[in-house]
């Protein structure tokens, strides 16, 4: 009977020969050219005991336990947001907006750090964008006063006045707040047209009470009732209104010809 010939052995890498033979040929070792690899591969494998390990999420449930390690809070209402500096006076933050800004920001798992870094750069730029706005129609309406009084001159208070009746008399208050909405409210072709209207269309006693210095001339009480009327109107009240310092400075003009008087 031939004798059985035993097949030959993998070679050997040098370095592990001096290993006890039945860790020579251990398969994880075979990655490692030479002791200097080994030895790097321990150093990085003690670096990381004792250090939590994060394995990619595959399931809802795995995802929710993933938020909770990396700091995201029970519930969203644990989520505790700071008003950022240097907001406009008159911005106001909706807290119903901000409820809704942390459910969100709860369903993207997102931390207590992550979500104040994005509520400070959501209202900053939203407070610059109202400051912005507000501005623009500040200047839209010094401009359209400017204009307004070099066509009308002395005349100014007086026409913007009867433009404002005309707008009283037939416009409403959805259209009222549509020309604030837009900015039409300053627009002067637009006032010339509704003080046109006036003239055409208010009666006589209409215009005689807001027509020029001859045609104007009231008594103390007929200029405080003028006053009252315009003191009550909403604009006058909110200083926030673009016709707010058209209706302060038509008061104290007011007040000035009643003490004349």
């Amino acid at each position: 009977m031939a004798e059985e010939v035993e097949a030959p052995k993998e070679e050997i890498s040098d370095w592990r020969s001096a290993l006890p033979e039945d860790m020579q040929n251990n398969e994880s070792l075979s990655k490692f050219s030479n002791v200097e690899a080994l030895a790097g591969s321990y150093i990085n494998a003690e670096k990381m005991i004792g250090k939590d390990t994060l394995t990619i999420p595959t399931t809802d449930d795995e995802w929710e336990k993933v938020y909770s390690q990396l700091g995201r809070p029970e519930e969203a209402s644990k989520y505790e947001l700071q008003t950022p500096e240097n907001m406009p006076k008159d911005f106001s933050i909706d807290p119903e907006m901000q409820d809704a800004f942390k459910a969100k920001a709860f369903e993207a798992g997102l931390n207590q750090k992550q979500i104040e870094s994005l509520n400070s750069w959501y209202w900053e730029t939203s407070g610059k964008m109202y400051q912005d706005l507000t501005d623009g129609a500040t200047k839209a309406e010094e401009k359209a006063s400017e204009e307004l009084k070099k066509s009308w001159g002395e005349r100014y208070d007086v026409n913007l006045t009867m433009a404002q009746r005309a707008l009283d008399k037939f416009g409403d208050e959805n259209f009222a707040q549509y020309l604030d909405d837009s900015g039409l409210g300053n627009n002067p072709s637009l006032i010339k047209f509704m003080y046109e209207v006036a003239q055409s269309s208010l009666d006589e006693g209409d215009i005689n009470s807001m027509g020029n210095e001859a045609a104007r001339q009231m008594d103390p009480a007929a200029i405080r009732e003028e006053i009252n009327g315009i003191m009550q109107q909403p604009a006058y009240m909110n200083n926030q209104d673009p016709n707010h310092g058209i209706l302060v400075s038509k008061v104290q003009k007011l007040f000035e010809r009643m003490h004349v008087a």
